[in-house]
């Protein structure tokens, strides 16, 4: 069965049609369920870390932030979890 989400204002004709087609459907969360709780502090300081580098491709931005995590300290990687 399909699962669609709504906001908690979709319209009674969408509600409607959504219910003979007989698809589930879920409430739009206030968060991403995607993101962990460490990636609310994971982001904003790998946010910080490219200004003012430069790259050329998207290999280079996946090599330069894989080197980053990998010279983070594990109490870096546990404040975030904490």
């Amino acid at each position: 069965m399909r699962q669609w989400r709504l906001s908690m204002t979709s319209s009674n004709s969408a509600q409607s049609a959504l219910k003979q087609l007989e698809l589930t459907t879920l409430l739009h969360l206030a968060y991403s369920p995607d993101l962990a709780h460490s990636d609310y502090y994971l982001f904003p300081q790998l946010e910080k870390y490219p200004k003012g580098h430069h790259y050329d491709n998207d290999q280079e931005v996946i090599a330069d932030v894989h080197r980053w995590c990998r010279g983070q300290s594990s109490e870096f990687f546990a404040d975030g979890v904490l």
